[in-house]
């Protein structure tokens, strides 16, 4: 039933919009919230004009499921949907459950659950305006163990981990065992912070703060 509701009223924010030409993409209300948005410069009809780019997340209680709503705005605050889930690229129901931009604006950050798992997702704000669709820049996937979003700082992002993340080199896949898992188990490893820069694609940790 609140599907169905969530259905009607995005129904009604199309409906209510002024017509436009066929060759833009629909033009909607963001839902009631509070988005995640970075400034950006975008091309639309040939003119570069400034915008934002924003990421609202909001939770399906029927499916027991995180979405995101994301959409471009322009600078007299007209809204155009990229996409619900939009990274939600894969074969199965994925959770996103925060997003954060670096300083800079270059980068994104999403916090991501799949089947029980998380992960994090990196990815390039420019190529999301430019070819209005979401491609992985970059992913800390720690299975399995576990990560949490922490915060950018000076354009790297950092995370908590109990797993070596700076033994992932690539998207290719991470280079982690059961027996990393139950080796951090077994000495209660604490989670240890990483810093990853998105510009080099490389994972340090970071020295444990003295008390």
């Amino acid at each position: 039933m609140k599907n169905q509701y969530f259905l009607l009223l995005l129904g009604l924010a199309f409906a209510c919009q002024p017509a436009v030409p066929k060759r833009e993409p629909a033009v909607v209300q963001p839902i009631p919230g509070q988005p995640v948005c970075v400034p950006v410069v975008q091309e639309w009809e040939g003119r570069k004009q400034p915008g934002e780019l924003c990421i609202l997340l909001f939770r399906d209680d029927t499916l027991l499921t995180n979405h995101s709503f994301w959409y471009l705005t322009d600078s007299v605050g007209v809204n155009r949907l990229l996409g619900s889930s939009f990274a939600d690229q894969g074969n199965f129901p994925v959770s996103t459950y925060e997003v954060r931009f670096s300083e800079n604006g270059q980068f994104g950050a999403l916090m991501m659950v799949g089947e029980g798992h998380p992960w994090v997702e990196v990815f390039s704000v420019a190529e999301v305006v430019r070819t209005r669709s979401y491609q992985t820049h970059f992913m800390l996937n720690p299975y399995p163990g576990g990560i949490e979003l922490v915060r950018w700082e000076q354009n790297r992002l950092v995370v908590n981990s109990e797993m070596p993340l700076e033994r992932i080199k690539s998207d290719a896949g991470n280079t982690f065992t059961i027996e990393d898992d139950e080796a951090a188990e077994k000495n209660g490893s604490p989670a240890h912070q990483f810093a990853f820069d998105p510009l080099t694609k490389i994972t340090t940790q970071l020295p444990v703060a003295k008390k």
